[in-house]
């Protein structure tokens, strides 16, 4: 037996009396609520890309403004166990100087001496 004769044999089944009436009732409504699916959605949107916004904005200013010591130079730090330590002792060469002026073999070298040092030393 094919699909016609099945089919053929099945008694034939109407929809009810007010089955269009419901439909497009029904159409209706859902034409009412259809701008309030599009602003709850626009919005939802909006809320979405404003908090994606700001996450970049804060992102941007951490990385270019607030910069702070690199991580990986905190880490380097912690995983030697040591720590850096700024040292900066007076030295007096006058008494080097006295000493050397009076010896016949002294050796002068000139050398410019600046109180701001424009790198950082690590000892």
């Amino acid at each position: 037996m094919n699909h016609s004769e099945r089919l053929a044999k099945l008694e034939r089944v109407f929809a009810p009396a007010d089955f269009e009436d419901r439909v497009l009732a029904a159409l209706a409504v859902r034409k009412r609520e259809m701008p309030a699916r599009r602003r709850a959605l626009l919005f939802r949107r909006a809320a979405a890309g404003s908090a994606a916004v700001l996450l970049a904005g804060l992102a941007a200013l951490n990385l270019f403004v607030l910069r702070g010591p690199s991580s990986s130079a905190i880490l380097a730090g912690s995983e030697a166990g040591l720590s850096d330590y700024n040292i900066t002792e007076p030295v007096d060469y006058r008494s080097d100087l006295q000493t050397a002026a009076n010896s016949t073999d002294a050796v002068y070298i000139l050398e410019r001496v600046s109180e701001a040092s424009h790198t950082l030393i690590k000892y």
